[in-house]
This record gives C-alpha cells, structure tokens and sequence, in this order.
C-alpha cells in the first residue's frame, strides 16, 4: 500500500507499518541498521497534512506516525514522530484501526489537527482530558464507517466510506467539542524523524517501541 492511500483512506489512529523490503542489517554494522530502521518501522497514525504552496515551493501531502515515547517515573521527555511525503517510495500496510466506540482526542479542530490520545470511550476521553492540558480539543467518535477500508489482496488498492464530521459543545468541559469522525490533518511534512520535547506527567511508563494511548 503506498502513502498516498494511507492518507486518503485510512483512518487516525490506525497502527501503520512501512517497510522499503531490504532485510535487517546485522546488529553489530549500526550505521546500516539504524539506516534501515529509519525506513522500516511503524507507529500510529495522529496526523495527515494537505499539501501546501509556501512561495514558489509546494509541498507535496504527508502522513505522520507517533512511533514512541521516552520517559521514566511517569514523565514523558521525549516523544518521537516521523513524517512521510506522500510520494515515499516506501510500501506501508495497515496492522490495526481504532476499534468501533473509542474516541478519538484531537488538540484542536479543524484539518491541522493532530491526535494526542485514544480513549476507549467518551466517559475515558474526558477524564484524560481532566488530567492534560489541551484546552481546544476536540473528540471524534470511531464508528464503522470510520474503519470500513479494507485492502484487496493483490493489487493494494482501497475502498471505503467516510462520514461527515458533525461537531457539538460538550457539556461541562468548556472549548471542548464532541463529534462523529473526520480527517485531520498535520502541519509536519517531509519523511523526517521529529522529536517533540515535552514534560507531561502520566499514569505509567511509555516504552520506545510504540505509542500505548492508555498511558498518555
């Protein structure tokens, strides 16, 4: 499956692996390995990124994965991204989609939007958002339009059906909106790794190898 699909039908939240089909280098040659290990991984899907006219310069659209976490005694102070051009010559492939009736937490509205945390449902979502500091957020429920892309062996390619983002006031948590599913999309393009330094207390350690929402 290529990026460009990624973007177009699958959902945020998903776990996205990518792979360019070399084998993994040795552990003893770590130029090679960690060479390799930057173009084959995974993470979650938290953004999608329109393309953008900057000047004379366009950037092509872009996928970007939440591949990990560092931190130790309940403080996150590192926490990884990488980011794909939609014209990556890397194959991605879908391992897993929220599950139907978790919630999605955004950190704003609109197509900028980048999700900060997967709750199992909207009672989880708000009592996270108690504890977390991300006043314009805004929830997306996950029902089986939002997951119903599925892959046709052979030739990669996609169908899927989408639903329109209806957003409402959510009562008792000011700023806070509460909706069915929608695309958001990031602000982070290329098919570089980022790493965002925060300290954000948390109930439990985040290990490296991939995101684990119920901790965030």
């Amino acid at each position: 499956m290529s990026a460009q699909l990624i973007y177009d039908l699958v959902p945020l939240a998903s776990i996205v692996t990518y792979s360019d089909g070399s084998p993994r280098p040795p552990e003893r040659h770590r130029k090679k390995l960690a060479a390799w290990e930057n173009r084959n991984g995974g993470g979650r899907l938290v953004r999608k990124q329109a393309e953008a006219r900057v000047g004379s310069t366009t950037l092509p659209a872009s996928i970007t994965l939440h591949k990990g976490d560092y931190g130790s005694q309940g403080t996150i102070v590192l926490r990884v991204h990488q980011s794909f051009s939609v014209n990556s010559d890397l194959k991605f492939s879908v391992k897993q989609r929220p599950a139907i009736g978790s919630v999605l937490v955004l950190d704003r509205a609109g197509e900028d939007a980048e999700l900060v945390h997967l709750a199992a449902n909207r009672a989880a979502a708000e009592e996270w958002l108690t504890r977390h500091g991300y006043p314009n957020a805004v929830f997306q429920q996950v029902t089986a339009e939002t997951v119903a892309a599925d892959t046709v062996e052979g030739d990669g390619s996609m169908t899927a059906r989408t639903s329109e983002t209806h957003v409402v006031e959510t009562p008792g948590f000011p700023g806070v909106s509460f909706g069915a599913p929608g695309m958001a999309r990031s602000a982070v393009t290329g098919a570089a790794w980022t790493a965002v330094v925060v300290v954000q207390a948390t109930w439990g350690w985040k290990s490296p190898a991939g995101p684990d929402d119920g901790n965030r």
